[in-house]
C-alpha cells in the first residue's frame, strides 16, 4: 500500500509517454497539435497549474472530433458507431472539463479568489483522457478521418453567420 501511495503523490507525468509515442508513430502525418497539447498536459501537471491542465484538456477535446469525420464532440459521443467506452469516456470528459475549463477561462477578475481545480480533479480526468488519446491513435492508425472532419468543419463555418462586432 505504501508504494502505491507513494507512486501516486510522485508521479509527474499527466500523459503517459506510451501514449505519445503511439499518436506520434500512429501516421505518416502525426497529430503535431494534439501531440503538443500531451506534451503541455505533463508540463503543467508537473508544474502544478491543474487549472490549465482542464484548459489544455479543452483543446485537446476540441482536437478530436475531426479525427472521426466530424465538427464536435456531441456529434461523436452520439453519432459514432460501437466503441462504447470511448464514446462514454468523451462524453464524461467533455462534461467535467468544460466545467472547469470555462471557469478558469471565463470567470471575471476578482479582490478575493479562489483555485479551484485542485490535483484531485485532474487526476479524476486522467484515466477517461487516456481511453480518448488510445482511441485517437488507433482511429488515425487504421482510418484517419481528418480531411472529412475539417471538410465538414469549414462549410459549417461558411453557413453561420458571423456576430456583428458591437
Amino acid at each position: 500500500m505504501r508504494k502505491l501511495k507513494t507512486l501516486m503523490t510522485t508521479r509527474n507525468k499527466y500523459v503517459d509517454a506510451r501514449l505519445i509515442v503511439a499518436l506520434s508513430t500512429c501516421s505518416d502525418k502525426p497529430p503535431v497539435k494534439l501531440i503538443e497539447h500531451c506534451n503541455s498536459l505533463n508540463n503543467s501537471y508537473k508544474s502544478g497549474n491543474y487549472t490549465t491542465v482542464a484548459i489544455v484538456i479543452r483543446g485537446v477535446l476540441d482536437y478530436i472530433p475531426t479525427i472521426y469525420g466530424f465538427t464536435n464532440t456531441a456529434q461523436v459521443y452520439s453519432e459514432l458507431q460501437g466503441k462504447k467506452t470511448f464514446k462514454e469516456a468523451l462524453r464524461q470528459l467533455d462534461t467535467a472539463s468544460r466545467n472547469l475549463a470555462d471557469d478558469g477561462l471565463h470567470s471575471p477578475a476578482r479582490k478575493e479568489e479562489t483555485i479551484k481545480v485542485s490535483k484531485l480533479t485532474v487526476d479524476n480526468l486522467q484515466g477517461n483522457l487516456a481511453i480518448v488519446l488510445d482511441a485517437a491513435a488507433e482511429q488515425l492508425r487504421t482510418n484517419d478521418l481528418r480531411d472529412e472532419g475539417n471538410a465538414k468543419l469549414t462549410e459549417q463555418r461558411a453557413v453561420k453567420p458571423k456576430r456583428q462586432k458591437s
